[in-house]
């Protein structure tokens, strides 16, 4: 067995180090630009001696002192060492690669002809492999220079020699611990770029070197598994491929088995204790402010409405069923798979008496104890309906937070086995039924509670623990100062807007790429919710918004900086005042790891031109610098701050937003007949009045007869939930906000507005009546 890890996402960090293997040291290619011989012996060498040869002394940033170093050289050397930095990235464990990403291209961009990381290696550099430790960072002048050194020499191979190096992995270990390190740096600091050696051989053969970046702690699990070691030897990467082998054999595969796994690490590591570690973890993600938000906020709100059907089925009432279909929307709950809970609600639909016992026992109202409840739940729920306790106990747990969530959290089997594995609690032997799964995590969690208070930190209740496990597992503890945007996080955002998760993912990538973005469509189609929420999550990651909104007479002056009246005792002047333009920009400079958002409300109805006067060249032109009109000084926009304009396509105005802004902006649709405004609205009746689905086609219907998507009826009309929406309130909208809208539209075509009378409408989509065309009124 090898040691690659099989984590989620992990495969495209093996992956892309597979190509610079192929690309770079087999062939003299490029990664980022293949077909160029960027990794040659001539460009390297040249890197290596504008670079390693001539160490800049100063106090200088790493960036700063290498713009200087490299000053002048030819395109292909800054691409080099641009990829060079690339490879260094790789093996750092990381959520979001924002700033990784930031610091390549910024390398690249100094080049007489820049080029930029390809997205498809973009991805390649998140999640990572291992937490390599601060050294490898502060020194990463070192660790870059041996990787450049080591592919020079390795180019100096015969064409034979470089093949049998590659085709071996002692073969090539061997290579690098002979190479003489030649350089002035490398002279100097011999053993700096040790933990990047560790990552060299592991990112090559990943199957027969250890994820392990720290040579001690090698040692330390050599010696303390000595015993199990049956071919003698005196190379520690030898000896770990075959304890590897026989704990293996015991445990199964494990992924990152010598540091992830609590029972393995105690054995090795005098210092590790496992709840030390998970609760350090735990508190990093209590801290952080989005528990509430992440977590405990919507499993609150599922159980609130699974309380609603165990109400419905205790008193044997009609609807309980369509009670249950909403609490068990799939969209909502992600701990039991959509297909159990279609098979689900297909059998209480099926056979409602049968569901309805077997429910009843689980709601019960005495005070029978939850195995029980669990137990006879189990029995009464045909295998042919959800088959594998596992499966079983994942829909008795999510069914038993309509008795108590804070009592009853949800269960996952894997989840709860991996907290166990990283705490070092017991796990269960033989073959656990559903009711003894369940007992055993509920156990679990008050542990944790206790440990938790032990050591300073308070969790509530088990619906806490359960959420900061849940939390910790996926990597979410702390704050994330590359950015808010993994993959979980804008899963949960895109689930909170009723959006598919990849439409959320084009407009981040979009802002991640360009930092200016404009949602363009006609009213009430979510442009500046959506922009609010993008930004607000932006400030629960620690980041921070400002919003504006443009008009007629907004101006420079009140946008970026101006004089304004004030008086001074009885005198009367004027002071330079800052508009949220440079006031959120010194907000982002002051925190360079955050997401600082502007939104711009309805960019097109201000002068573009005059209000955003050299922020024009800015927007296009980032880390340039321009002297401000009033205060004369200088002025650059930050990476880290990006810019969000909301604009009506029905608004005539739009015609006035030139080329240049267009350019300097990615626009993003907001359309009824097109995702994912498209189907929201059904979405959202389904989710929250789904009596009212008929609404979705009443609108579907107008938008259809008027023809033209930039002057369709957007779905937040109807998205209310205050009042509760019902057809008098449907009406009372119609009439008074989407029959003036259409009216405005169709001014000179008042014939037109017969079409959309509400009445008219309504008994087109009750297929009561197909009326002639012209047929009612407005009124009707």
């Amino acid at each position: 067995m090898g040691s690659k890890l099989k984590a989620s996402g992990t495969e495209r960090v093996y992956e892309a180090a597979q190509l610079w293997v192929d690309r770079a040291l087999r062939n003299d290619d490029s990664l980022f630009t293949p077909g160029n011989a960027i990794w040659s012996r001539r460009w390297l060498g040249e890197l290596r001696a504008r670079f390693l040869d001539r160490p800049d002394e100063s106090s200088d940033s790493f960036h700063d002192k290498l713009k200087r170093q490299l000053d002048g050289s030819p395109a292909e050397v800054y691409q080099v060492m641009g990829e060079v930095l690339y490879f260094y990235f790789l093996i750092v464990s990381t959520k979001e690669s924002a700033a990784e990403e930031q610091r390549i291209n910024e390398v690249l961009s100094w080049s007489p002809d820049p080029v930029k990381i390809p997205p498809d290696l973009i991805v390649g550099l998140t999640p990572g492999i291992v937490r390599p430790g601060p050294f490898f960072f502060t020194a990463l002048p070192f660790q870059v220079a041996f990787l450049i050194e080591f592919a020079e020499r390795f180019k100096e191979q015969e064409h034979a020699e470089q093949r049998r190096i590659l085709g071996d992995p002692w073969s090539f270990k061997d290579f690098v611990m002979r190479l003489k390190l030649e350089s002035a740096m490398m002279r100097e600091f011999p053993n700096s770029p040790v933990a990047q050696r560790e990552a060299l051989f592991h990112l090559v053969f990943p199957d027969d070197f250890e994820a392990i970046t720290n040579t001690g702690h090698k040692a330390r699990i050599a010696k303390a598994f000595s015993t199990i070691v049956t071919q003698p030897t005196e190379d520690v990467d030898r000896q770990l491929k075959q304890i590897r082998s026989s704990l293996e054999a015991k445990h199964g595969r494990m992924d990152f088995l010598f540091h992830e796994h609590a029972e393995v690490r105690a054995q090795w590591d005098d210092e590790f204790k496992p709840w030390d570690e998970f609760v350090k973890r735990a508190r990093q993600y209590v801290d952080s402010g989005r528990l509430e938000i992440e977590e405990i906020g919507y499993k609150v709100e599922i159980g609130d409405k699974l309380k609603q059907a165990r109400e419905a089925v205790l008193a044997q009432a009609d609807d309980w069923p369509d009670l249950l279909r909403v609490a068990l929307n799939s969209s909502e709950v992600n701990f039991i798979t959509w297909r159990s809970i279609d098979d689900l609600k297909k059998w209480c639909v099926a056979q409602k008496t049968k569901a309805s016992r077997a429910l009843g026992a689980i709601w019960a109202q005495d005070d029978s104890p939850v195995s029980e409840r669990i137990r006879v739940f189990s029995e009464q729920l045909p295998t042919s309906v959800i088959n594998g306790t596992g499966s079983r106990m994942n829909v008795a747990s999510g069914l038993l937070m309509g008795l108590d969530v804070y009592k009853y959290p949800p269960f996952q089997i894997t989840k709860f086995k991996e907290a166990y594995k990283r705490t070092g609690y017991e796990q269960q032997e033989g073959d656990p039924d559903e009711a003894e799964l369940y007992e055993h995590a509920l156990a679990f969690l008050d542990s944790f509670i206790n440990e938790a208070s032990q050591r300073g930190l308070k969790l509530r209740h088990r619906l806490d623990a359960q959420s900061v496990v849940w939390g910790v597992l996926q990597g979410r503890n702390g704050p994330q100062p590359d950015g808010p945007w993994s993959p979980a996080s804008i899963e949960s955002l895109a689930k909170e807007l009723l959006w598919d998760p990849s439409h959320l993912q084009t407009i981040i990538d979009g802002l991640k790429d360009k930092r200016q973005a404009i949602f363009q469509g006609p009213p009430g189609t979510g442009k500046t919710y959506v922009a609010k929420r993008i930004a607000e999550h932006c400030k629960q990651h620690g980041g921070g918004f400002k919003i504006v909104q443009f008009h007629p007479s907004y101006s420079y002056e009140d946008f970026v900086e101006g004089f304004r009246p004030r008086l001074n005792g009885d005198q009367a002047g004027f002071e330079l005042r800052k508009g949220p333009l440079r006031s959120i920009a010194e907000e982002a400079i002051a925190k360079p790891d955050s997401i600082f958002i502007l939104v711009i409300d309805e960019i097109n109805r201000g002068n573009v031109a005059k209000v955003l006067g050299e922020l024009y060249f800015l927007l296009e032109y980032r880390g340039d610098t321009v002297n401000l009109q009033y205060s004369n000084e200088e002025f650059s926009l930050p990476a880290n701050l990006w810019f969000i304009g909301t604009m009506n396509t029905t608004d005539r105005s739009i015609a006035l937003v030139d080329a240049a802004l267009r350019r300097r902006f990615y626009f993003f649709g907001f359309f009824p007949d097109e995702p994912p405004i498209e189907g929201l609205l059904s979405g959202w009746l389904e989710k929250h009045s789904p009596q009212m689905k008929w609404v979705a086609d009443l609108v579907e219907t107008a938008n259809q007869e008027l023809k033209d998507r930039h002057m369709a009826i957007g779905p937040s009309h109807f998205m209310k939930n205050e009042p509760p929406l019902d057809e008098k309130r449907v009406r009372f909208i119609w009439e008074q906000a989407v029959i003036p809208y259409i009216e405005e539209q169709c001014f000179g075509e008042e014939d037109r507005l017969k079409e959309f009378a509400y009445n008219r409408l309504k008994r087109e989509i009750d297929g009561k009546d197909k009326p002639e065309a012209g047929a009612g009124d407005a009124s009707d």
